[in-house]
């Protein structure tokens, strides 16, 4: 729960026009008051407060930072520089992602904001049973695509090109599985990123991405490995998705063994002045 240390607080009030549940109260001593039963713990009292009188007695406050720009500014041009830049990463070096690098990659969606401050994100990091994984959405895949070019109907004609992709994408697995992987690219690490809301893992996925890239690792989105498994309950179960939560994305990574050169152009910016 989140409690205010009544003898550092000066009563400014700050926590509790901040308060997104207005939650927070001024009590009879001329000090914040929180009514812990409706807290979401989104911590907004803790940031906000001047003399640090607010603290949570269930989260570890040894995480908490003062501000420091040096530390916390973004310089706008540069981060939008480095958005324009990243890359859809689908070569990647003969060498172990190590543990300590996901686990710093992985602290950007931890950090990251979710709704009513749920943190209901959770990661399934695949290495060492990559083979086994691969094999068995390649054979999901290599199913579902017979079914639809077998029952083809002006509803799921537009779906004949993916279908058709998944069958001889996992005919050339099969043949020779040390050259053609055309779902994770060879990678050492798939992460699969799970919740409850979609929204949630989606805003997650997004950071998780770019901490990649500013950590010198590759990344890219695998879409068809949701089309296996989010209907496939049995391969979620044992893959370790949690009731309750689906796959949201799955970002295979590794060390890149491309390096691009520059930028690259974009549709214009589509956007409804009012």
């Amino acid at each position: 729960m989140m409690i205010v240390n009544e003898d550092k607080c000066i009563g400014c009030k700050k926590c509790i026009y901040d308060c997104p549940t207005s939650t927070i109260i001024y009590n009879e001593r001329k000090k914040a008051y929180i009514e812990n039963e409706r807290c979401i713990n989104c911590g907004h009292c803790i940031a906000i407060c001047p003399t640090a009188a607010v603290y949570s007695d269930s989260l570890d406050m040894s995480e908490v930072e003062p501000y420091n720009e040096e530390k916390f500014s973004v310089n706008p041009e540069n981060l939008l520089n480095f958005i324009k830049f990243r890359r859809s990463t689908r070569h990647f070096q003969d060498k172990p992602l190590e543990k300590e690098t996901i686990e710093r990659i992985l602290q950007a969606g931890r950090y990251t904001e979710s709704s009513t401050n749920s943190q209901d994100v959770s990661y399934i990091v695949v290495s060492e049973e990559l083979d086994k994984v691969s094999d068995q959405i390649y054979r999901v895949l290599k199913k579902k695509g017979e079914h639809i070019l077998a029952n083809l109907s002006p509803e799921t004609e537009h779906l004949k090109k993916y279908a058709t992709l998944w069958t001889t994408m996992y005919d050339a697995y099969l043949d020779d599985k040390a050259k053609n992987d055309r779902l994770f690219f060879h990678a050492p690490a798939v992460v699969f990123v799970t919740a409850g809301q979609e929204i949630n893992g989606a805003l997650a996925s997004a950071t998780i991405e770019l901490m990649a890239n500013a950590c010198g690792v590759g990344c890219c989105y695998c879409g068809f490995a949701l089309v296996a498994l989010n209907d496939q309950p049995e391969l979620l179960k044992e893959l370790g998705v949690q009731e309750g939560k689906k796959i949201i994305a799955c970002l295979v990574m590794g060390y890149p063994s491309v390096k691009y050169q520059r930028t690259v152009p974009r549709n214009p910016l589509s956007v409804l002045w009012k």
